[in-house]
């Protein structure tokens, strides 16, 4: 009869041991989310299709300032050395390398066609060193859909002066198909973001990989995706990868 009852003993501890080992596992994947997820392929990257437009522009400035403290890395705008870039935002996010704290952050744009000014804004920065996002603010003029802008970013390194670093290039808004509106719609951020790369939409496969990134600085995927646009031929920001990604 004693030795009847020992299958029946041996998996009462087998089941006892199994769900110790299941709720240990559970709790580990709460308290570390991002380190638990599925393995990612990183061979994949975001396949930026640049649009077959633009000529060089001037996208970093590495000048020096004689008020002004010389960078280890020169101001520098996150967007195409081909002087070109599109989105589909009536007020796109543009991002800036800022080498050090400064007063301030001065945004033109300018009707490419007839040069005249249509905006101007100023942006506050009381930040560290890093790449920091500035958006059109809501009551700025929404983009026209295919006119074509030219923006100047002027990063102030001495508010006294007014002595300041230059960056410029052209932006344009385009409206996207029915098509893409709707796989968007549909879609998760990183393939979004794919999405708008795939589409040319430079602005917008940035803002969604920059913030993923961000957001998730220790998922190896949002890290390789963020080095696979600074790296590509038409960018190459590589020096720019390992730079923290501000607010």
């Amino acid at each position: 009869m004693g030795l009847q009852r020992w299958p029946s003993l041996l998996s009462l501890v087998l089941l006892t041991t199994s769900l110790s080992f299941a709720v240990g596992t559970l709790q580990d994947v709460m308290a570390d989310p991002v380190h638990h997820l599925p393995p990612t392929d990183l061979s994949a990257s975001i396949p930026f299709n640049p649009p077959n437009r633009g000529a060089p522009g001037r996208t970093r400035d590495a000048g020096s300032r004689p008020l002004c403290e010389t960078p280890e890395r020169p101001f520098t705008a996150i967007s195409p050395h081909v002087n070109w870039g599109e989105t589909t935002a009536q007020r796109p996010t543009f991002w800036l390398y800022l080498p050090y704290e400064a007063g301030h952050v001065e945004l033109f744009l300018r009707d490419e066609q007839t040069q005249e000014e249509v905006f101007r804004h100023t942006f506050e920065v009381r930040a560290a060193e890093g790449i920091h996002p500035f958006t059109l603010p809501p009551g700025t003029p929404p983009l026209e859909p295919d006119q074509l802008y030219n923006w100047q970013l002027d990063f102030v390194c001495n508010p006294e002066t007014g002595t300041k670093f230059r960056a410029t290039g052209m932006i344009v808004r385009r409206r996207p198909s029915e098509e893409l509106v709707a796989a968007i719609a549909a879609a998760p951020p990183r393939e979004r973001a794919i999405l708008y790369a795939e589409a040319g939409l430079w602005y917008d496969a940035l803002k969604v990989v920059a913030t993923l990134h961000r957001e998730f600085p220790d998922d190896p995927q949002f890290a390789a995706d963020w080095a696979s646009l600074l790296q590509h031929p038409i960018v190459d920001l590589l020096d720019l990868v390992d730079v923290p990604i501000l607010e």
